[in-house]
């Protein structure tokens, strides 16, 4: 606190909690989920796993009413497999936490542009060669992808977007490419192998 008042304006106002015995509402409920379950966690997982499946290549849930059928359990499974989580079809702590950060980040992709659509570099993935020092919007979009990859895997380093292809997005690439088993040398880059 001294800090803070130290470094900012006297009239800011600082409001301390002191309801740290209240449950985080996206906290794992306690309970798994599993087909048969029903209430307001199965929907509101079932909602969170639609939402990622605009982003990512699982099943959407056709009817998301708080019901645990067939359905959500392969979607479910679908999650699992992708993240590289027990393919059991049910939502424990980890399945939960797991659906909750993806589910972050897709609604941070959709900031792009708004709630509902899909950022997108194209119909056609792009057969742009990128080199070192190369600049322009196909830049931006190959830095922008290597971010957000590196949002799930620790080992591709974060890059600045700034629309040149300078050192540190080569060491990113390399290190995508390493990922990947692809040949790791962050030379003539195409940007159609990130999506």
């Amino acid at each position: 606190m001294e800090i803070l008042r130290h470094y900012y304006p006297s009239d800011l106002n600082i409001v301390q909690s002191t309801n740290f015995g209240q449950r985080n509402p996206g906290a794992y409920p306690g309970t798994a989920l599993r087909e048969g379950s029903s209430g307001d966690n199965v929907r509101r997982m079932q909602l969170y796993l639609n939402r990622i499946s605009g982003n990512w290549w699982i099943p959407a849930i056709q009817n998301p009413n708080g019901f645990f059928g067939p359905d959500t359990r392969a979607t479910v499974i679908a999650f699992q497999r992708l993240f590289n989580l027990n393919p059991d079809g049910v939502v424990g702590p980890l399945t939960w936490y797991e659906i909750t950060r993806v589910y972050v980040a897709a609604r941070r992709m959709a900031e792009l542009n708004s709630e509902g659509q899909r950022y997108s570099i194209g119909n056609n993935p792009p057969a742009v060669t990128l080199r070192l020092n190369a600049r322009g919007e196909a830049v931006v979009e190959l830095q922008f992808l290597l971010i957000f990859i590196g949002t799930f895997y620790n080992d591709i380093p974060f890059v600045v977007e700034d629309n040149v292809f300078r050192d540190s997005t080569r060491v990113s690439v390399i290190a995508f490419q390493r990922h990947f088993g692809l040949k790791p040398d962050g030379d003539d880059v195409i940007i159609g192998l990130f999506q």
